[in-house]
Parts: structure tokens; sequence; C-alpha cells
């Protein structure tokens, strides 16, 4: 499931945030600074626990019995610790001090690897299309 590291990058936001507060000696610096904790907190937080529920309710929709019900998970689930790897290191890497170039191929991996999920969700529904059909 996509969503196991939200907890770690929602930590990694509150201690962000934290030290945003605590070094910057204006408001008007806290409020500039805030915007560059949204992104990997949507990114980190949201987008994960959506991905991950999905990837446990689509099988149990598709349903078909329990061994059709592996199979389809097991769709879902390819590649899970790489995806989880690449889009929490990803955004950990976007929030720290790093040139520009670096953010653009560091959030071009992050969103490649949220994309997979779209690819697997298409290889579940078909595969349990057709092991409906044959079982």
């Amino acid at each position: 499931m996509v969503g196991h590291g939200s907890g770690n990058l929602a930590t990694g936001s509150l201690l962000g945030l934290v030290t945003v507060l605590v070094l910057d000696p204006t408001w008007l610096l806290v409020t500039d600074r805030l915007g560059l904790l949204i992104i990997p907190l949507a990114a980190g937080f949201a987008a994960q626990v959506l991905l991950g529920a999905l990837s446990f309710l689509v099988p149990v929709v598709l349903g078909g019995g329990p061994s059709i019900l592996r199979g389809t998970q097991a769709r879902m689930d390819c590649g899970n610790a790489l995806r989880v790897v690449l889009i929490n290191a990803g955004l950990l890497i976007y929030v720290l001090p790093v040139r520009g170039q670096v953010r653009l191929l560091v959030s071009t991996l992050v969103v490649g690897a949220f994309a997979t999920f779209l690819p697997l969700l298409v290889a579940a529904v078909l595969y349990a299309a057709q092991a409906r059909q044959i079982g």
C-alpha cells in the first residue's frame, strides 16, 4: 500500500513547521516559508492515504473470491516498497534547500511514482475480469 510512509512525512512536515516557527524572526517570513511545506504535506499525507485506501478497496470491490482477491491485490501492490521510498525520499529532498534542477527532478520522480498507480489499477481490473470469466 502506498500510504505506509505518510506518518513519517507528516512528522517531517511537523518538524519543518516547528523549524520555520523557531528560526524566522517575523510572521511575514513564516508565512512565506510555509508554502514550502504545503506540497509535501499534501502529497505525503492526503495523496498517499487516498492511493493506499484505493489499493485496498479496489480488489475488495472487484471481488471474485479469495484467490482472485489475492491476485488482484498482488497486482495493485506491485513495487510498493520502491514507490514508498521514491515518494517519501523525494518529498523530503524537495523541502531541503536544494537547487531548482534538483527540486524539479525530485518532483518529477514523485509524480511518476504516484502515476504508476494508474497502470497497476488497470492491470488489477483486467486480471479480476479475466479471472472471473475463466472461473
